[in-house]
């Protein structure tokens, strides 16, 4: 029997107190403790499921990474972009002993949504066993669960009593986005401006951030090549825009200097929004900055000897993550704690490595959490050299530790910024 592979990330999300991090304890451990122990910024667990393949294919095994979010509002608000990046569920979690834990969970759910779009939720009604307590009824679970076409569970960290079935339910049903779910529009954003060529985009609260380059003289192709490159450099100018969302520009930051002006995909850390400036040639140069959002004010970090396309920070082990123009080869900087890169000097091919997969270029990465990177774009296929290409764009999540990708979907509306407008998308199947 075939036995497939996935890695999917999870959240539980709900107010201080309900039990979350216990009945995390309950699934991993398979215990209790009674004692209250406060959660402090987040903690990560992780748990292999066993389900059937979606397509009924054979055995599938799902590698959940399960987020334990701290219960605090001000917390949720200022780092839920670090935190609900990448997820694919949520385990929405409530006491059943405090009505207004149940009444929280919109604001939550709605925090994880402005991040990740509309993804699979399960709700989950804690402390069960404190049935004489109960404050929250059947009909009002019911209510809550419909109102975002949930199913809902009753458990109880203490007893067991429907844990490993809420996480593997929501397993199995993350587990059934495949290349036949159907893309739904679920936000379109007309923009006032000319953006030229966007190449990568991060929604931060109800803010949106574009890099784009504009072409001023396309590069022309050299007839042999000179000193590696193929081409000459054209000329251009680098733009990272920060857009409300009416279309409205609201700065315009210009990055690089000199033949470097074509900008990476971005990436936001919670804090700041990495971004590569390189010449708009294979193995050329690139500049590396890091954005403040607020001020928009650059601030260059290194430069390396190679055309950076896409650039993440692996915010777990404080490095820095780039792919090389067509995706060809993965690096890795690691910083230190001035927030200097330790290892810039290092020539590309020492510190380099071979992207196996030759299934997409990549045009824009984020960091996903759990040490994987989140990865959209689009690769040509020609039948003849004188047929017109088939344009097929996707999405891969790469596994950092051996920049393997651990998942890949296609799809036509793979995280795209059009000239005219940008669209969000979410990917919604049989859920």
């Amino acid at each position: 029997m075939e036995v497939k592979r996935m890695k999917v990330k999870v959240c539980l999300v709900g107010e201080a107190a309900v039990g979350k991090t216990s009945l995390i304890r309950r699934f991993v451990l398979e215990n209790f403790d009674d004692k209250y122990i406060q959660t402090l910024g987040t903690k990560v667990s992780k748990k292999e499921l066993t389900s059937r393949s979606p397509d009924g294919s054979g055995e599938l095994k799902i590698d959940m990474t399960i987020w334990d979010i701290m219960g605090q509002k001000g917390f949720r608000e200022l780092l839920k972009e670090a935190y609900f990046y990448g997820a694919r569920g949520i385990l929405a979690v409530c006491d059943v002993t405090r009505k207004k834990t149940l009444d929280d969970l919109d604001d939550w759910i709605e925090g994880v949504y402005s991040v990740t779009g509309k993804i699979p939720i399960e709700f989950l009604g804690n402390k069960v066993d404190l049935k004489d307590q109960a404050q929250i009824t059947e009909d009002e679970m019911v209510q809550a669960a419909r109102a975002y076409d949930s199913p809902f569970h009753f458990t109880s960290a203490k007893t067991g009593v429907n844990v490993e079935t809420a996480f593997q339910s929501l397993a199995e049903r993350v587990a059934k986005l495949t290349r036949d779910s159907f893309w739904k529009p679920v936000a379109s954003v007309p923009i006032k401006f000319t953006t030229y060529h966007p190449q990568g985009m991060v929604k931060i609260g109800e803010t949106l951030f574009v890099s784009s380059v504009e072409i001023q003289v396309r590069t022309k192709r050299l007839g042999e090549p000179v000193d590696r490159y193929d081409r000459d450099t054209g000329r251009g100018v680098g733009h990272v825009f920060k857009i409300d969302m009416t279309g409205n520009r609201l700065a315009d930051l210009r990055l690089g200097e000199g033949s470097v002006y074509h900008p990476s995909g971005l990436d936001h850390d919670g804090a700041h929004i990495w971004v590569a400036v390189a010449e708009y040639r294979p193995n050329s140069r690139s500049i590396i900055y890091r954005i403040d959002p607020v001020t928009m004010k650059a601030t260059e970090v290194f430069r390396f000897a190679d055309h950076i396309g896409a650039i993440v920070h692996n915010t777990d082990d404080n490095t820095l993550h780039g792919v090389s123009w067509g995706s060809r080869r993965f690096y890795r900087w690691t910083l230190g704690s001035d927030g200097r890169v330790t290892n810039a000097h290092v020539p590309p091919e020492v510190l380099s490595t071979a992207n196996t997969s030759h299934y997409l270029d990549y045009q824009d990465c984020k960091y996903a959490g759990a040490r994987r990177m989140l990865c959209t774009g689009v690769t040509e296929f020609h039948q003849s050299p004188d047929a017109p290409p088939f344009r097929l764009g996707g999405i891969d999540l790469v596994d950092l530790r051996d920049v393997e990708t651990g998942s890949a979907v296609p799809s036509s509306a793979a995280c795209r910024v059009c000239q005219e407008r940008l669209a969000h998308f979410t990917r919604i199947g049989n859920l």
